[in-house]
C-alpha cells in the first residue's frame, strides 16, 4: 500500500532504505514487546521501566543517527515515507509506554511532529480511536 500511495520512496535505493528501517523497527519491537505480556503487574512495570532506561535509548539512537545522516528531517529522501509513518506508529502507539523520546532525540521529536502535522495523516491521527492493548 505504501508503494501504491507514494510512501515507498522515489527510487529502488530509497525503497531499500525504507526496508532497512522497517527491519530496525521489527528488531526494536521484538526486544520491547515481551514486557507488555508479563501478567504480574509489578514485574511488568519493572520490565517496562527497564525498556525505557536501557533498550529504548539503544534503538532510538539508531533512528536519530539515520535522521541526522539523511539531513532532511525525514528518514528517507526529502518527504514522508513509510519509514516515518512506521516509526511514528511504534513510538506513539503500541510501544509508547516502553519508549522514551526525550530531549536526547531532538530529530526524532521533530520527525514525530512533522508526521503528526502531515496534511493527509494529521486529521486521521487526531481522530483515530484509541484501541486498548
Amino acid at each position: 500500500m505504501a508503494r501504491e500511495f507514494g510512501f515507498y520512496g522515489k527510487t529502488n535505493l530509497q525503497s531499500l532504505e525504507i526496508d532497512q528501517i522497517m527491519q530496525l523497527i521489527e528488531d526494536a519491537t521484538n526486544a520491547l514487546v515481551p514486557a507488555l505480556f508479563i501478567e504480574n503487574e509489578e514485574e511488568k512495570k519493572k520490565a517496562v521501566e527497564k525498556n525505557r532506561a536501557e533498550l529504548s535509548p539503544k534503538y532510538l539512537s539508531y533512528f536519530e543517527k539515520i535522521l541526522k545522516a539523511n539531513g532532511t528531517g525525514y528518514f528517507v529522501g526529502d518527504g514522508i515515507t513509510l519509514a516515518d509513518i512506521a516509526v511514528f506508529d511504534v513510538v506513539t502507539g503500541m510501544l509508547e509506554a516502553s519508549v522514551d523520546v526525550n530531549d536526547n532525540f531532538p530529530l526524532i521529536k521533530k520527525n514525530l511532529s512533522t508526521v503528526k502535522a502531515h496534511k493527509k495523516l494529521g486529521s486521521y491521527i487526531a481522530s483515530r480511536p484509541i484501541t486498548p492493548w
